[in-house]
């Protein structure tokens, strides 16, 4: 039920957004950063992992801005072997679909919030140099929202994000319950 609700929300908020895009083009962009994630209910270490993509910003009022993008994500968790030193990590690759509204504070700031919906690749599992890829271990598919600040103040087009994702449907991760919440730092140049 949460699924549906979430799916009707994610269509309203871009069907609005559509509307109101008789905006002010802004342009491309492109990020790239580091991310911290997690499947907090479960009892596991964070991953440290990556994202890349692109981004393409339009402003529809005068201090809001809409900015959909694609991301490359690689998100997961990290698992202490019993009796061991060693590292069990199973990283999940994502193509992850958010659509933020940007909202511009004062001067270079901006708050950012919107729903992401993301695309399940694969997934890659084992420690040390002893790995396996496979599509099993968590749904196809992913719905969270995204909280963060924004920062467009620097030179040659850069700007920095800093986002916290905030999984809502369960991942049915090894067919335990738990939900991906992950924290974002990227970097991004406007074109």
């Amino acid at each position: 039920m949460i699924r549906i609700v979430w799916i009707a929300v994610m269509f309203l908020f871009a069907g609005t957004v559509t509307q109101e895009l008789k905006a002010q083009h802004i342009g491309f962009g492109v990020r790239a950063g580091t991310q911290l994630s997690n499947i907090p209910q479960l009892d596991v270490n964070t991953l440290v992992g990556y994202h890349f993509g692109g981004y393409y910003q339009y402003q529809i009022k005068d201090k809001w801005m809409v900015e959909p993008a694609i991301m490359y994500s690689q998100k997961g968790i990290k698992d202490k072997l019993n009796y061991t030193t060693h590292y069990h990590t199973d990283r999940f690759k994502y193509l992850d679909v958010p659509v933020l509204l940007k909202y511009n504070v004062t001067g270079d700031f901006d708050l950012i919030a919107g729903p992401q919906a993301s695309l399940f690749l694969f997934r890659s599992s084992g420690y040390g140099s002893e790995r396996e890829t496979s599509k099993e271990a968590v749904k196809g598919y992913d719905l969270a929202g995204v909280l963060g600040l924004g920062y467009h103040g620097l030179p040659f087009g850069l700007n920095l994000q800093a986002t916290a994702e905030f999984g809502v449907i369960d991942t049915n991760y090894t067919d335990q319950s738990g939900k991906n919440q992950l924290f974002r730092f990227s970097v991004g140049k406007s074109f």
